[in-house]
């Protein structure tokens, strides 16, 4: 059986991965008139926005929807956080109770360190 520490930091880089995935929003609006039924719900504000737009004010758009998909992800983790450590919440992985700040920081803190890639777990090489 994996330790708790190891589904501790599978969590996490699993949310890493999971921040990095494109928003559906963003990929559409950096899609729209480029790939084939690239319009959001049918949603016809959205589409005659879309058309306004040059690729390049799309892309820039679409920049700061993945930013603010990102930044969901954080207050997530963030709130998660405050119930771990103020109300007991607790995560755990096939029966196994995953620790708490394994690594001396918080949930948000591990995370948002494997995302800027300053953050290595203390066994990898």
């Amino acid at each position: 059986m994996k330790s708790a520490v190891v589904f501790y930091k599978a969590l996490v880089d699993g949310l890493v991965s999971a921040t990095w995935r494109d928003s559906i929003i963003a990929r559409r609006i950096r899609e729209w008139g480029v790939v084939r039924d690239s319009s959001y719900r049918n949603d016809a504000t959205f589409n005659t926005t879309m058309a306004q737009f040059t690729a390049e004010q799309r892309a820039t758009v679409a920049a700061l929807v993945q930013e603010a998909h990102q930044t969901g992800m954080f207050q997530v983790l963030a709130y998660l956080t405050d119930e771990i450590n103020l109300d007991g919440l607790r995560l755990t992985r096939h029966g196994v109770e995953l620790p708490v700040e394994p690594f001396g920081m918080t949930l948000y803190e591990d995370w948002q360190g494997r995302c800027d890639g300053k953050h290595r777990w203390p066994d990898e090489k």
